[in-house]
C-alpha cells in the first residue's frame, strides 16, 4: 500500500518537474531568440548580454537542483541553436553554472538577496566560457582587448538586464507547482 502511495506522488512530482522545465524552457527560448536578434541589433551594447546563464542561475535559486541541471543542458542546448553558431559548450556551462549557483544558493538564504549574491557565479562561470570559446573558436585576439571590450562588458550587461528575470522565473515556478527548493511566500 505504501509503495502505491509513494509510486502515485514520485509520478506527481516528476510530471510537476516536466511542467516547470517547460516553462523554463520556453521562457529561454523567448530570451535566446531576443539574444540574438534584438540585443544584437542594438547599437549602444557592445556586446549581448547572456540572459540564458541568467535564467538557468535563476532557475538554480527558486527549484530543485535537478530542475536547475536539466534547464541548464536543454537552456544550452537551445542558445547554441538559436546562436546559430552550432553546437558548443553551452549545455555544459549552463550546466556547471547551475549546480554552482544551486550549490551555493543551498548554503544561503533562499530569498531575493540569494539571488543577487549568486548571479555573479554564473557569470564569472559564462565569461570563463566566452574567454575559453574566443580562444578555440575566434580569430586571435589580445588577451587584454578581448577582456577589456568583450568580457567585462558581457559580464555587466548580463548583470544588469539579468535583474528582472528572477521575478519570471518565480512566476513561472509558482505556475508550474510543487517546487524542491523555495516557498511562494
Amino acid at each position: 500500500m505504501r509503495k502505491n502511495k509513494q509510486g502515485r506522488i514520485d509520478k506527481m512530482r516528476s510530471s510537476m518537474m516536466r511542467k516547470r522545465v517547460l516553462l523554463y524552457s520556453a521562457v529561454i527560448f523567448i530570451l535566446a531568440v531576443a539574444r540574438g536578434s534584438f540585443f544584437a541589433r542594438l547599437e549602444i551594447l557592445p556586446v549581448s548580454p547572456d540572459l540564458v546563464l541568467a535564467s538557468v542561475a535563476a532557475v538554480a535559486v527558486v527549484d530543485s537542483i535537478e530542475t536547475a541541471t536539466l534547464t541548464g543542458v536543454i537552456g544550452g542546448i537551445i542558445a547554441d541553436a538559436v546562436g546559430g553558431f552550432g553546437m558548443y559548450l553551452s549545455p555544459v556551462v549552463y550546466l556547471i553554472a547551475a549546480v554552482a549557483v544551486a550549490m551555493a544558493t543551498k548554503k544561503m538564504m533562499p530569498r531575493y538577496l540569494s539571488w543577487l549574491a549568486t548571479l555573479p557565479i554564473a557569470c564569472v562561470i559564462g565569461a570563463a566560457s566566452t574567454l575559453l570559446k574566443s580562444f578555440l573558436f575566434g580569430a586571435p585576439t589580445a588577451f587584454g582587448m578581448l577582456i577589456r571590450h568583450i568580457i567585462i562588458p558581457e559580464f555587466i550587461f548580463t548583470v544588469i538586464f539579468a535583474l528582472p528575470l528572477f521575478p519570471l522565473i518565480q512566476l513561472c515556478a509558482s505556475v508550474g507547482g510543487d517546487r524542491g527548493r523555495m516557498p511562494l511566500k
